[in-house]
């Protein structure tokens, strides 16, 4: 127990720094993206920070594994380049005895991935979505309008156009409405200026026009109806303000297993792959953990974070072969996490001595090193 509570806390203690210096990284990363965007009036600080505190849950699920990792091959090479490793195994620890230790504490992590991926993550998803396509509470509604481009309101039955904003005016500048009216006529409305309006409830928004002029008419036809108006309200309909439910990645878990497609079986064995790969990577990293003497302490870690890059992109891959309909889900991404086991485990066997004592060779010191 002694032993197996000073390789766990050392292997924690390196996860939870690695965990919170990569952590730093993609908030600075995303904080200084979405800053810009509040900046250019997309969205308010409090949505940016609303924002941040939402896909936490889904960072955090992918930095566990990568971290776990990562501090198996640094904790454990270090301790074999200190030898403290070789006199562990001449007490008679063994390599299984070593993985077993490393799948303790794992399993928890594991099980911690797993919420996340499965029940967590769609419902911040869902939240996130929430946040991107509906102003904070008191926010500028025009900060949302792209102006100098045409918008579509209600797919191809109505166009609007806003020239200049004034954003700390909330007032519009050259508005210009082009509707097609059930009644087959066609419909302009023109104002020198306007501004944004949001009810009671805070989701319906307006666009009123103030002193501007509307036409109507048919096509083909010279007859046009003018009439002068003081003031004018437009709902605002823009595809930006409205939440997507139709993102996967919103979708609960149990919403996915519903009449399945391959779409929704990829999103699934997505969230299956970070709680599967962070089992598969405990055998990994104890499979190349390995430092022969008077090597460096960190010279296994270009080679883990290569395997890590290999092993994500294959899933990845995967998760996109399965959508397009080229991989069969039943095949999908179980086939590389059994891949890539069946690797480590026989690394880790091999090691133990059940395949035989695994020779290393050393060419430029022209001797073997044996384990």
């Amino acid at each position: 127990m002694i032993l197996f509570r000073y390789l766990v806390r050392e292997v924690f203690h390196t996860m939870l720094s690695i965990i919170l210096i990569l952590l730093v990284v993609m908030i600075s990363v995303i904080f200084v993206r979405y800053l810009s965007m509040a900046a250019a009036g997309g969205m308010t600080l409090k949505t940016v920070i609303s924002l941040i505190g939402v896909i936490l849950p889904g960072y955090i699920s992918l930095l566990i594994p990568i971290s776990y990792f990562l501090s198996i091959v640094i904790v454990y090479g270090k301790m074999f380049a200190d030898s403290e490793l070789t006199v562990m195994f001449a007490c008679g620890l063994s390599w299984l005895r070593l993985t077993w230790y490393t799948l303790i504490p794992g399993f928890v992590l594991t099980v911690i991935v797993a919420l996340l991926s499965l029940f967590v993550m769609p419902s911040m998803n869902y939240h996130k979505d929430n946040l991107k396509h509906i102003s904070a509470e008191g926010a500028n509604s025009l900060n949302l309008v792209e102006t100098g481009r045409f918008i579509s309101l209600n797919g191809s039955q109505e166009v609007a156009y806003i020239g200049k904003t004034n954003i700390k005016g909330n007032q519009s500048r050259d508005i210009f409405i082009f509707r097609n009216l059930p009644s087959g006529m066609m419909q302009l409305i023109l104002a020198p200026s306007g501004y944004m309006h949001t009810d009671k409830t805070g989701k319906a928004q307006f666009l009123v026009l103030q002193s501007g002029h509307v036409y109507r008419f048919l096509p083909g036809q010279l007859n046009v109806q003018l009439s002068h108006f003081e003031q004018y309200s437009a709902r605002m309909l823009h595809p930006n303000y409205r939440i997507q439910r139709d993102d996967l990645g919103a979708f609960s878990t149990a919403q996915l297993l519903q009449h399945p497609n391959d779409a929704k079986w990829s999103e699934f064995e997505w969230r299956m792959a970070l709680p599967l790969a962070m089992l598969v990577i405990i055998f990994l990293g104890v499979a190349i953990c390995y430092i022969a003497p008077r090597r460096g302490r960190y010279t296994k870690i270009i080679n883990a974070i290569l395997i890590f890059i290999v092993y994500f992109n294959f899933i990845s891959m995967a998760r996109s072969w399965i959508t397009n309909g080229v991989l069969s889900p039943w095949l999908g991404m179980w086939v590389i996490h059994l891949v890539f086991f069946l690797i480590a485990m026989y690394w880790i066997l091999r090691l133990e001595g059940i395949f035989g004592r695994l020779v290393i060779p050393v060419p430029l010191l022209k001797q073997r090193w044996r384990i």
